[in-house]
């Protein structure tokens, strides 16, 4: 019972949504200026594009193709009644290493082959052996899923979550909870790309 309750673990999937923030005082300035000189058309036309120096910038590294292979390093932290432990996982990407049916059912950015320190987490088994695939979305990733990590044909991989950076630029946080017999297992992941 408790194999099949860790294949169940990244069945629900959550997602991060963003929001616009207009600011007034630029548009009260902009229509002031307009409505002064309304017949002059000798004023140049100085609107040019806000570079905000804190605006952040997507990683670099992307989907970017001249860096191959990257390597998975997470950490997926399992709650469960009562119970908080922490799974390390180690991977390595294998997207060009395997048949090209794979990436194309995806529709994905990169496929990981994924490896777990440890057997165990708050008296769970855990699949010690998975593959991950990962869409980059700007500061989203969506992370998907393979049900069963033996099969040897390909196939469409599932949602499990969508992560988000951090605020350092490096770590991807994700957080997922399935319910398994009425009890709610809530995992929070991490994880973080190298070359």
């Amino acid at each position: 019972m408790k194999t099949a309750l860790i294949s169940l673990f990244p069945l629900l999937a959550c997602n991060s949504k963003g929001s616009v923030v207009i600011d007034v005082e630029d548009i009260a300035e902009d229509t002031a200026t307009e409505e002064g000189n309304p017949g002059d058309t000798d004023i140049e036309d100085t609107d040019t594009e806000d570079t905000d120096p804190e605006e952040e910038t997507p990683p670099t590294d992307n989907a970017n193709p001249d860096i191959y292979p990257n390597y998975w390093s997470g950490t997926r932290t399992v709650n469960y009644q009562g119970c908080t432990e922490t799974i390390v996982e180690e991977g390595v990407e294998i997207s060009f290493d395997i048949p090209a049916e794979w990436m194309e059912l995806c529709s994905c950015d990169e496929i990981y082959f994924v490896q777990v320190v440890g057997g165990s987490a708050c008296g769970l088994s855990v699949q010690s052996q998975f593959y991950r695939a990962v869409k980059y979305n700007g500061f989203e990733m969506d992370i998907w899923y393979y049900q069963n990590p033996e099969e040897t044909s390909p196939y469409e991989p599932l949602p499990l979550a969508t992560a988000r950076i951090g605020g350092d630029g490096e770590t991807w946080n994700y957080d997922y909870s399935v319910e398994v017999s009425g009890d709610d297992i809530r995992i929070e992941g991490t994880v973080d790309f190298s070359q």
